[in-house]
């Protein structure tokens, strides 16, 4: 497991860089994602995530909201500051509940909190939510919806692990894939949580497993899946790589 403070390293490494050119959300970050050209500051919380071995206690994913329902379905969410908690604002200008997203580096004294964003301004002026680089940033709690908890591993002075651990009840390990398996996939994933094997659960499954993210749920897919559940890779969907996927789903991670 990672601590708070590898992943913060890996964030303060990447202070300073810009979108290239100005103004076209294009950065490595989007083209490590596969979604370069849009915003970007939840893209840059899943890079570092990755860079720093900790996908699978951060999520991947592009969308705020998803990002944020992800964390309150692993019952890893909070409104309580701490060092390496990634936070989700609703800053004054928008329409939207939760826009953007930010990695907790410090918490200062009278509400305010120094984090590392991407897909910010340097300073008060430009776009808070869709600006063109990795900064360092002092916010007033009062911007802040939420925040979500990485299970961090213990190691010095690192985010705690909260008071209200994940009561979702484990799956049945039955080798029988139905809603309640759709559903605990989708919170893995991070994206939204319906019950309904849809397209865009079928990409974030392929994006997670490393092949063409087409949506087509055929046997290339089935086969990297298999390989990444270590079970015989014959490209069938059979009871044994059900069950594998119920327990590794149920240990929170694929």
């Amino acid at each position: 497991m990672t601590t708070a403070t590898q992943v913060l390293n890996v964030a303060r490494a990447e202070l300073g860089t810009r979108e290239q050119p100005d103004g076209s959300n294009r950065t490595k970050y989007g083209a490590w994602y596969g979604w370069d050209g849009l915003s970007w500051c939840d893209i840059f919380v899943s890079w570092v995530a990755a860079h720093a071995g900790a996908l699978d206690i951060i999520g991947r994913c592009a969308y705020t909201p998803a990002h944020a329902a992800w964390f309150q379905a692993m019952g890893r969410w909070g409104t309580e500051p701490r060092p390496g908690a990634i936070a989700f604002f609703d800053f004054p200008d928008s329409v939207h509940r939760i826009q953007h997203v930010g990695i907790v580096e410090r918490v200062l004294p009278k509400g305010i909190i120094q984090t590392i964003e991407g897909n910010t301004s340097s300073g008060e002026r430009g776009s808070q939510s869709n600006g063109d680089g990795v900064y360092r940033r002092r916010r007033s709690t009062a911007y802040v919806v939420g925040y979500g908890y990485p299970d961090y591993r213990p190691a010095g002075r690192v985010v705690p692990r909260p008071a209200s651990r994940d009561r979702t009840p484990p799956l049945l390990v039955d080798g029988v894939w139905g809603q309640k398996t759709t559903r605990r996939l989708q919170a893995v994933l991070a994206v939204p949580v319906t019950g309904r094997l849809d397209d865009r659960t079928r990409r974030a499954l392929q994006a997670r497993v490393g092949v063409r993210t087409d949506g087509k749920w055929g046997p290339v897919t089935r086969r990297a899946l298999q390989a990444r559940l270590g079970v015989h890779q014959d490209g069938a969907w059979g009871r044994g790589t059900v069950r594998a996927l119920q327990r590794r789903l149920n240990a929170g991670r694929l």
